[in-house]
């Protein structure tokens, strides 16, 4: 409908190009029936496009640079952008149409103050709890998280000890090897056992068919080896 793009190396998509020094404002929207991009001009520029969730009513919503908008897949138009008023250390995509967010009291380093659920349809926050054991907020160190089949979600490494940290001059980063399962309807999150290796800006786990979790990845210098977190049968 607009026309095909060339996949050429210096398109500046804000889809497939992480790491940029200048903003983008083009995606690439791919058609499977013809294996073919169309390239899409956004209004908005942004550095990185963090997220992207189609939503039943043909709208694809957009995360990027604290802030998000959705793009309107039928007539290929696009919402005014919209600020989250949460500082963001990382965040989860839930099945449901719903983002979770964990947020930190402000623009600096802190730990992490607050999980608040953002129902994306709705255009609705709600704070829904706190987790169970300190980890920093730091994004470049942040923590990982895997929605379960129950709806519950895994929470795992991450940086602990950021105040120490902060405090000295040749302080190194502690990966957290904590993890605790939150019930996203009460807000509690509650320990479980450790994992067996330490894990610091890692993937999301990955849910598998059987209802486990794959965790792999490790800190940002080094690999740890993969796990599975194996959920407690009733």
């Amino acid at each position: 409908t607009g026309g095909f793009a060339p996949r050429t190396e210096n398109l500046p998509s804000g889809i497939r190009d992480e790491s940029m020094f200048e903003r983008a404002s083009t995606i690439e929207i791919f058609n499977p029936d013809t294996g073919l991009f169309e390239e899409k001009k956004n209004p908005v520029k942004y550095y990185k496009l963090n997220a992207l969730m189609k939503l039943p009513d043909k709208r694809v919503f957009m995360y990027f640079d604290n802030e998000y908008m959705f793009y309107n897949l039928e007539n290929n138009t696009y919402s005014e952008k919209k600020k989250i008023p949460y500082s963001i250390s990382s965040f989860l995509m839930l099945s449901n149409e719903k983002m979770l967010l964990f947020t930190k009291s402000n623009e600096y380093l802190s730990d992490i103050s607050e999980i608040i659920l953002f129902d994306i349809k709705q255009e609705e926050f709600k704070k829904i709890g706190k987790p169970a054991v300190k980890r920093g907020s730091d994004s470049m160190y942040c923590l990982s998280a895997a929605e379960l089949k129950d709806g519950s979600v895994l929470i795992f490494g991450g940086e602990k000890n950021l105040e120490k940290r902060l405090k000295s001059l040749n302080g190194g980063v502690q990966a957290h090897k904590a993890a605790e399962i939150l019930n996203i309807k009460t807000g509690v999150s509650a320990r479980i056992q450790d994992t067996k290796y330490p894990h610091i800006n890692s993937d999301n786990g990955v849910l598998l068919n059987d209802g486990r979790i794959l965790i792999f990845d490790g800190t940002r210098v080094k690999s740890n080896p993969a796990e599975l977190y194996i959920p407690y049968k009733k």
